[in-house]
């Protein structure tokens, strides 16, 4: 796989700034990732980051999209998605946050695609109800 070593601090750097308030001594001790090895990630200065450290982010943010992190594609969180150059997310972050590796089988990825789809059910019914509010006040007018 190629990436640019660059771009994967800048990624990196996005999760520890959204994440971690910029705080990267707190991302080392959440992650378990040492604090000179994150400062030097986090830098450019280590290039190549081993699978270890790619997993301790794994284990210890469920929802950042770890595609992302490594090759820039696709959206930084799980559940998130890009329209018109704006991000969205379906849920809170926290949402994915305390899922341990082992409890993200079918069934709970079933639960939680349910769960968004009843919030987009939502969605629609509000649009249309907004929609019919728009098409009655122009009428008054």
């Amino acid at each position: 796989m190629s990436y640019n070593s660059s771009d994967f601090s800048e990624r990196l750097t996005q999760i520890i700034d959204n994440e971690y308030g910029g705080n990267i001594r707190k991302f080392s001790e959440d992650t378990k990732i040492p604090y000179t090895s994150a400062i030097d990630y986090a830098k450019g200065l280590k290039k190549d980051p081993k699978i270890s450290f790619i997993l301790k982010i794994r284990n210890s943010l469920k929802a950042i999209n770890i595609n992302w992190l490594i090759t820039g594609k696709g959206m930084p969180f799980l559940g998130s998605f890009s329209l018109k150059g704006k991000s969205y997310s379906l849920g809170k972050r926290e949402d994915y946050r305390n899922v341990s590796t082992d409890s993200l089988r079918v069934q709970d990825l079933n639960k939680l695609l349910d769960s968004k789809e009843a919030q987009i059910q939502t969605l629609h019914e509000l649009i249309k109800t907004k929609d019919q509010l728009i098409e009655q006040l122009s009428k008054k007018n």
